[in-house]
């Protein structure tokens, strides 16, 4: 099939026959899907007939190379013509809700418009454009719909062409998806009556780098109900509005950015004044913006570098990530009353100053680049911005897919910042193996004179939960160092799953500090040994002491193929609240503890051979099942 459609006397179909009703009245619905050599889908005059339609979904089209062309038509005229002579200007999908474009690897223009991939005159030019007018009055298909997709139509340069740009006042949702050629979404410079001024560089259907005149004039771009707009992955886009358009987006809630390599601001400033000097300052307000996501922008300076105040008043949510460019949010004052916090690519971050910030300490960087910190300029760059380790709130790294290129998450000389830190979440893609993070917490190896060494105590005192979670890499969370303790006197829950290289969790030097602990679950780490590593040498001493677990209600021990207990060294344990233990896939254990362990609560052990009553202590039980057969 080569066409949907197709009707050799157009003139006499649509207007001699004087019909009052179209034949299409009642379709609402168009997809299209793996036709391959359909060019495209209807041509300008077939508008006057699809007056319900509600959707359009092509996708997977390898010919399409227009959505709306005029090659099958008999002369546009015509409508104007018949327009005319019924004194009423025809209405154009006035139902249109979605519009749905996707894989479409040809696909140039979404409607055929005045110049593209032709070599033409400046009158030629104008009468095309003309001609898309009916009584003076220009249409395109993008002005309709309510809500538009595009993704991988890596063809289309222009979304939004200018003789629809200055007509969306219906568009709510835009989505752009992985478009390489994509350049503007919004063309804003079009037709000139009297003059052209510049040159674009285009395609021409041999292939061949052509010339065609750049107009002058300029729309004013306004979306006022556009209400989300999402771009990713379009690489060559620079910026995404221009300044003019800032008052229209009154509906903006979610404004989201991604991936796109060339992009230098989010914002354009317009072009100067004759006179030279910039536009007017004013103050611009996004009375609704809730959301605004800015990740993997490489070549960004900034959501904007004009003088303009800008007001956030709904502002609660904001990520910025992988923006090593970015020095200014706006180069003006920002009010940002409900934001308290900004992600980035390690986490949640506590901001007192808002967006409002300016870094200007450019010495600090040669500093980070020649200490032995960390060796990725993108944390690099994270440690000058307000939002570094010192207000660091929730570490969460499942928000993003990027590789952690450092050996070493969290600095030594960074860990005294880590007093906000209430949550930490290190979650690698599953099937990704290019995080080479080996410790989490970075602690010096231990020297020889350790006796001679002062003491050092690093306390995280709002930190309450931990996960680590598919880090093939990490070996550590922190390594044995009788020098410098690590205490956790707030911390409530540990989960750590599929990390096989990771040998203890804690170290008998911390565990004093676990006073809060309620839940540990540890599975899938086929090297871990203990739960908690002796440090200690002289098992005399640590003997006499006695380890408290007040508050310690579930542990959870599964898949541990080389696990020989939780501990085991001599110290004494109690455990006044646990009543639940679980160990299941855990071959080689053959004590709990190695000393005495008293669970005056726990009733019953789910193991690998079922739910057992506990009438014994942990270690007792273990040893008891194992001579009489059973295999953990």
């Amino acid at each position: 099939m080569n066409c949907v459609w197709k009707c050799t006397s157009w003139n006499h179909f649509l207007y001699s026959q004087k019909q009052t009703e179209s034949p299409f009245q009642n379709l609402t619905t168009i997809r299209m899907e793996k036709c391959g050599k359909i060019k495209y889908l209807f041509s300008p005059l077939m508008a006057k007939l699809l007056f319900n339609l509600n959707t359009i979904d092509i996708s997977e089209c390898d010919g399409i190379e227009e959505v709306v062309s005029n090659r099958d038509d008999d002369g546009v005229e015509t409508m104007a013509a018949a327009s005319t002579s019924s004194g009423t200007n025809p209405t154009f999908f006035p139902h249109l809700d979605s519009l749905s474009l996707s894989c479409l690897s040809k696909l140039k223009l979404i409607h055929h418009e005045f110049g593209r991939g032709n070599v033409i005159s400046n009158i030629s030019i104008h009468e095309n454009f003309k001609s898309y007018e009916v009584n003076g009055v220009s249409w395109s298909l993008c002005q309709y719909p309510r809500k538009i997709t595009i993704s991988e139509c890596n063809a289309l340069s222009i979304v939004i062409p200018y003789n629809a740009a200055g007509k969306l006042e219906k568009l709510q949702k835009l989505k752009i998806t992985r478009c390489q050629s994509l350049r503007e979404i919004f063309e804003i410079e079009g037709v000139s009556d009297n003059c052209c001024h510049g040159g674009t560089d285009v395609d021409d259907e041999s292939g061949d780098i052509v010339t065609t005149p750049r107009l002058a004039n300029m729309i004013l771009l306004e979306l006022p109900k556009l209400t989300i707009l999402r771009i990713n992955e379009c690489d060559l886009l620079k910026h995404v509005f221009t300044s003019s358009t800032l008052k229209s987006l009154k509906q903006l809630e979610e404004l989201t950015v991604e991936n796109c390599k060339a992009m230098k601001v989010i914002v354009k400033e317009d072009d100067l004044k004759e006179n030279g000097e910039h536009t007017t300052s004013e103050v611009v307000v996004f009375p609704r913006l809730k959301s605004l996501t800015l990740i993997g922008l490489p070549n960004v300076e900034g959501f904007f570098l004009g003088m303009n105040e800008f007001q956030w008043p709904q502002l609660d949510k904001v990520k910025i990530s992988g923006c090593p460019q970015m020095m200014v949010f706006t180069s003006g004052h920002s009010t940002t009353p409900k934001l308290n916090s900004m992600h980035t690519r390690l986490g949640r971050h506590s901001l007192e100053c808002g967006l409002n910030f300016q870094f200007t300490n450019a010495s600090n960087e040669a500093q980070f680049h020649n200490s032995s910190i960390c060796s990725t300029p993108d944390m690099i760059k994270l440690l000058q911005y307000p939002w570094s380790f010192s207000n660091l709130v929730e570490v969460d790294t499942k928000l993003y897919s990027q590789s952690l290129e450092s050996r070493i998450f969290f600095p030594q000389n960074e860990l005294h910042k880590l007093q906000n830190l209430e949550k930490l979440n290190i979650t690698a893609p599953e099937y990704q193996y290019d995080w080479i993070v080996e410790e989490v917490y970075e602690v010096p190896e231990e020297t020889n004179d350790y006796m001679n060494e002062t003491q050092s105590v690093v306390i995280f005192p709002k930190l309450l939960e931990v996960t680590l979670k598919n880090l093939k890499s990490v070996k550590h969370i922190c390594k044995s160092n009788r020098r410098i303790v690590l205490n956790f006197p707030y911390l409530t829950k540990v989960f750590i799953n599929n990390c096989p290289l990771l040998g203890n969790v804690f170290t008998s030097c911390m565990v004093g500090s676990l006073s809060q602990l309620q839940e540990l679950h540890i599975s899938q780490c086929k090297n871990m040994k203990v739960i908690v590593k002796q440090v200690e040498e002289d098992f005399d001493t640590r003997a006499k002491e006695v380890v408290v677990f007040p508050f310690l209600k579930s542990v959870t021990l599964l898949s541990l193929e080389n696990l020989k207990g939780f501990y085991l060294g001599l110290e004494a344990f109690m455990w006044p609240s646990l009543d639940t233990l679980d160990i299941k896939d855990c071959p080689q254990i053959t004590v709990f503890t190695s000393g005495q362990s008293t669970t005056p609560e726990l009733k019953v052990i789910d193991t690998t051979f079922g739910l057992c009553y506990a009438t014994e202590d942990p270690t007792s039980f273990i040893k008891t099942k194992q001579q009489e057969g059973w295999q953990f």
